[in-house]
């Protein structure tokens, strides 16, 4: 389970890396998914790290984004475990119902109408992805924490850019 201690570490790089503005960190979850869309489709032996910490990358970019609008991400990831878990029985079933609450999350925030119903909707979107490739959640945030930590970049206009991405 992902624990109090590990969005405290969030927190903290999202407050050093200055990140503040909701839709700019909607844009950031909709890269970190076509990114674990992209590991999904590798054929190496190192298909199974990377695909742990891209769905770690979604964890941390959610849970920023629940902290930016206000929504106590902890709170709706409990809710979520209380529900069934069910592997999802294909990869296009995934992707379907990932991209499609993504873009309805994204037309909510546009209209500045925040539905705590779709984030948790989208929590148990991922940790059904997390058991249907057999991965913890918490081992996925945690990698993603040690890969995020260690990130050199700056912030332009309430956007981290990678230090590789500013060249």
């Amino acid at each position: 389970m992902i624990s109090k201690e590990q969005i405290q570490r969030v927190h903290a790089l999202g407050r050093k890396w200055n990140v503040t503005d909701p839709i700019k960190q909607f844009v950031k979850m909709g890269e970190e998914l076509g990114e674990y869309l992209e590991a999904k489709q590798l054929l190496s032996s190192r298909k199974a790290e990377k695909m742990k910490a891209e769905i770690g990358d979604m964890w941390f970019t959610l849970i920023l984004l629940c902290n930016q609008i206000e929504v106590d991400f902890l709170k709706l990831y409990k809710g979520a475990l209380g529900h069934d878990i069910e592997p999802f029985e294909t990869d296009n079933q995934f992707i379907k119902i990932a991209c499609g609450m993504h873009f309805e999350l994204g037309g909510d925030l546009l209209k500045n109408r925040i539905s705590r119903r779709q984030i948790s909707y989208l929590i148990r979107c991922w940790l059904n992805e997390c058991a249907t490739k057999f991965i913890s959640s918490t081992e996925a945030l945690e990698a993603a924490l040690i890969k995020n930590e260690n990130k050199a970049g700056k912030t332009v206009n309430g956007t981290f850019i990678k230090e590789q991405d500013l060249k």
